[in-house]
């Protein structure tokens, strides 16, 4: 971004920017700081929110969970990422004791196709009952680019009529430093006949080679998306995925239909059964109502809502509580109503849940906006919030907003009001990268609360195209009231090459409690991290990884309950493959336990392993071999733990998901478990569609419990209003060659995005659409290729709104064609025909010769050709050889045009203009003669007057 001198303001924004991140960064980086954060419940990563990882690659991160609470929770896991990453270990439910705390190991796979560039992922975990005891970590996760082969796309057809083949073209590109062999494979998603060529490329470093892909599509086809994936794969390891492209192309089913004159939103009544087989267990019923969808034709303005009732508690896993929200969106305007998630901002309210209403609005759709929203918690009624904001876009690069938090709750049966002021800025630049900073005021009428303030910094950059840099920063003070109190975190990291195969990364992290002389609590811990890794990328898609984490926790508080220190090290090898992919982990961890003076060392082992046969089934395996000698090692299990999972795409309407793990099987002081969970979705021919869960647990200190829910959905479209100012085509399509005009069945028309297809009386309606002038265009493939609309073809017509409708008749008859050529007609002077300029020199000539005489011709090149009937004209010059051909022309009078001012000088064109009356199906050969102007001059003695004939028109 370029400050211009013109803007003071902005100017002086960006040096409270850096000036903020340079002192209060490091400045206060080893300033007293604090660990509370969350609703009750408070989740955390013990590394830093960033990391990097190349595609094809096993990812493990493991997240603290700590129950603030005093009553016993049963905490239920949740996890979004990218749609396409696939989770190894499954996510469950856990119990957590008031005050207790435990280590969930989160594993994904990051797919060979991921794009580069920053991915994010957020675990939260929620408990059962209470939604608002809740919390989270969002971890950004930086797929770096791998540079040996890539596969673009070149040209596609953006969408094709079912029936009609297509071609695809790609390019496969060797950017390596090596030559090498690829071999490729082309599968169509929907399972469409296809082939391609070549199928085996060999390319030296930097070379390039184009592979066509054509496709057949069956008439019988419906509108759908089919996507084509492209895989490149070395011919040295056929196992091992260099690369892969996924190309969507749209295709139009032959399918006659009516379009809806209606906006409608589409939403999902789903009536549930489930519960439990405990002691205490229940089944309960309940029924859900969900939509989202847009109300206009612009699809600006959007409802979103959900009502389901009545309450479940008890009825097991998969049972919900009673909610009830509907949202309003459009530019300038949005409307929140119920039971849902009202967040501020981070410093002020976050994953806050409750039951309220709020309202966002930006005065002409533009860069400023203000906001506000009340919500109350179901559970705790007397806990309430009342949060206001208001931003305004600076420039394309940075942002600002204030926020004002109003809390209010019930702590030891006094009523306290907490205000909480904050400022942020998000500052993005495509050279510098992305910082974010906000600013947090708090008061309170807390017993002895004074006012205190919080400060959050957050740097994301990328220099050099391969170096990460990223830098947090969160402090808050013991009477801070906002998400943080009593809080503090820095975290570090850069990661870049050693090499074009070894990569280092670095990583800092610090968070401690905040002594608070006042605080109950008798344990105030103090937590720092360092950590150091190497990666090295072999070629045959094997990779290596060395690491290293020195880990030290001290309880602050007198006298101790921790001190203690962990060093840990690693070492992952494992390899990414299109079907296979395998990752095995050796990790040593040692604690030395400083106030009792012990050392404890233990070893972990794990492996996970993901297989994809095809692209309908993919399949995982994880375990985690414990030591039980060991306790309270950070990174160490001290159970084993062993499963598997599948995805499985039966059919197109049928899918799979199975899981099972055991746990603590080879413990001498745990009990073992087992967990399954089998889900099951099938999506009926009319739309409805039945799921099935079903969820087992046995535990050898409890009873065995099986949990289930069964579903089924109705899909229901809402209509909302008629759509305005629109109109329709009705019209009939026949055979103008048959006696009576017969109307002709099964032909596709198009306009507007809508197809439909004549009946068999050749009659067909298009509706609704936008008014104005619009191109209609019937399927040759549909006609025949040898036959034609007797009209100008593709038509543009007026489309009339307010329920209006455009009527058409079109008929259909055998083409015509005319073909033709134009020569140059030059007198014999040596035997040969003139070519080039010899030939122009021999045309500009004048003489007393008739026509007849000029029996030698040559073929004239890029000589502009008409051929018109009425507002209808057709142009093209002439080829090399002095040829035209029009085809597909329609039964008509029409006119040939040979325009003059394209020929050579001092020529004409004999006969010009030249009247067709084109029959159905005739053909027509014509040939075009070029000749020189002839003029007559008569010379004269000295002194004789001068005269042309064709001055005078006298001898």
């Amino acid at each position: 971004m370029s400050w211009k001198s013109g803007n003071p303001f902005a100017k002086r924004i960006h040096n409270i920017l850096i000036f903020l991140l340079l002192t209060s960064f490091f400045v206060n980086m080893l300033s007293p700081s604090a660990y509370t954060k969350g609703n009750g419940v408070q989740v955390l990563t013990g590394g830093p929110r960033f990391m990097e990882t190349l595609p094809g690659r096993t990812v493990t991160i493991a997240f603290l969970v700590s129950n603030e609470t005093r009553d016993s929770l049963e905490l239920v896991e949740k996890l979004e990422m990218p749609a396409e990453w696939q989770k190894i270990i499954p996510l469950s439910s856990f119990r957590l004791p008031p005050g207790g705390e435990t280590t969930r190991i989160l594993a994904f796979h990051v797919p060979p196709s991921t794009p580069a560039g920053e991915h994010e992922i957020t675990y939260m975990v929620r408990d059962r009952d209470r939604y608002a005891i809740q919390d989270g970590e969002t971890i950004k996760i930086k797929v770096l680019p791998v540079e040996d082969v890539s596969v673009f796309l070149e040209d596609k057809p953006f969408q094709v009529i079912a029936g009609n083949p297509y071609e695809v073209r790609v390019r496969l590109i060797n950017g390596g430093n090596s030559d090498e062999t690829f071999q490729i494979k082309v599968q169509s998603v929907k399972d469409l006949p296809l082939d391609y060529s070549p199928s085996e490329i060999s390319l030296k470093s930097g070379e390039s080679e184009r592979i066509t892909i054509n496709v057949d599509t069956p008439v019988d086809m419906e509108t759908t998306r089919d996507y084509l994936k492209v895989e490149v794969y070395s011919r040295k390891d056929p196992h091992k995925r260099m690369d892969q492209l996924s190309i969507g192309v749209d295709i139009i089913g032959q399918i006659a239909s009516r379009s809806e004159p209606y906006h409608f939103i589409p939403t999902t009544l789903s009536i549930f059964t489930g519960g439990d087989s405990g002691d205490d267990g229940d089944v309960d019923f309940y029924l859900q109502w969900r939509g989202y969808g847009s109300i206009d034709e612009e699809g600006t303005r959007l409802v979103d809502f959900l009502f389901r009732f009545p309450d479940t508690d008890g009825g097991g896993f998969f049972s919900e509580r009673d909610e009830y929200y509907l949202n309003y969106y459009q530019p300038d305007l949005d409307i929140f109503l119920g039971d849902q998630g009202y967040d501020l901002s981070g410093l002020t309210a976050n994953y806050t849940y409750g039951r309220g209403y709020g309202i966002n609005y930006r005065p002409g759709a533009g860069d400023f906006e203000i906001g506000a929203y009340y919500v109350e918690d179901r559970d705790e009624p007397a806990e309430k919030e009342k949060g206001f904001h208001t931003s305004y876009r600076v420039n394309e690069d940075l942002d600002l907003r204030l926020n004002y938090l109003d809390k209010r709750e019930l702590e030891n049966s006094r009523h306290v009001k907490d205000e909480i002021w904050s400022l942020e800025a998000d500052y993005f630049h495509a050279r510098y990268g992305q910082l974010l900073v906000e600013y947090g005021i708090s008061d309170s009428t807390r017993p002895d609360s004074e006012e205190d303030s919080a400060y959050l910094i957050e740097y994301n950059s990328t220099i050099f195209d391969n170096v990460s840099l990223y830098a947090n920063r969160i402090h808050a003070g013991i009477d801070y009231e906002g998400y943080y109190n009593g809080y503090d975190y820095t975290s570090a990291y850069v990661g870049f090459p050693l090499s074009s195969r070894l990569r280092m990364s670095l990583s800092y992290v610090d968070y401690q409690d905040l002594v608070d002389p006042d605080e109950t609590r008798t344990r105030f811990n103090s937590d720092r991290t360092l950590e150091a890794a190497l990666d090295y990328t072999f070629d045959n898609g094997w990779y290596a990884n060395l690491g290293y984490e020195n880990f030290k926790r001290v309880d602050q508080l007198e006298p101790r309950d921790d001190d203690y220190t962990v060093n840990s090290v690693w070492l992952r090898i494992g390899r990414s493959m299109a079907i296979w992919s395998y990752m095995v982990e050796i990790r040593r961890g040692e604690k030395k336990d400083h106030l009792a003076d012990e050392s404890t060392t233990g070893w972990n082992y794990r492996v996970f392993v993901t297989h994809r046969p095809s692209a309908s089934l993919l399949l995982s395996l994880f375990a985690d071999f414990g030591d039980d000698s060991i306790e309270d090692v950070r990174g160490l299990r001290t159970t084993s733990r062993l499963g598997f999972s599948a995805y499985w795409q039966i059919r197109e309407n049928w899918l799979i998901n199975f899981w099972y793990s055991k746990s603590r099987f080879d413990s001498d002081r745990y009990d073992e478990e087992d967990e399954y969970e089998i889900q099951s979705f099938y999506t009926f021919d009319n739309g409805h569609s039945l799921e099935l869960a079903l969820r087992h647990e046995i535990r050898e200190d409890d009873e065995d419990e099986t949990e289930f829910r069964l579903t089924y959905n109705i899909p229901i479209k809402i209509k909302t209003e008629k759509k305005k100012d629109l109109g329709s085509i009705e019209g009939r399509i026949y055979d103008a060659q048959i006696e009576g005009n017969p109307g002709i069945e099964n032909i596709i028309v198009k306009c507007q995005g809508r197809t439909t297809l004549t009946d068999s009386d050749g009659a067909f309606i298009l509706s609704p659409l936008l008014p104005g002038e619009h191109v209609l265009e019937i399927d040759r493939h549909s006609i025949g290729w040898n036959r034609v609309p007797v009209m100008q073809y593709p038509g543009v017509y007026e489309i009339k709104g307010m329920g209006e409708t455009t009527h058409m008749e079109i008929g259909i008859a055998d083409k015509c064609t005319l073909h033709g050529k134009v020569v140059a007609v030059a007198k014999q002077r040596t035997g040969i025909v003139p070519t080039g300029s010899e030939q122009e020199e021999a045309l500009s000539l004048v003489g007393s010769g008739k026509a007849e005489e000029f029996s030698y011709s040559g073929a004239l090149p890029n000589i502009l050709v008409e051929v018109r009937t009425g507002n209808h004209a057709m142009r093209k010059f002439t080829d090399d050889d002095g040829e035209f051909r029009f085809e597909n022309l329609y039964p008509a009078d029409w006119v040939l045009t040979v325009y003059e001012n394209s020929l050579p000088p001092q020529t004409y064109v004999e006969n010009a203009q030249e009247f067709l009356v084109l029959e159905p199906g005739q053909e027509i050969t014509l040939t075009k003669k070029v000749l020189p102007k002839v003029r007559s001059i008569k010379m004269l003695v000295k002194e004789e007057k001068i005269t042309s004939k064709k001055a005078s028109g006298k001898d």
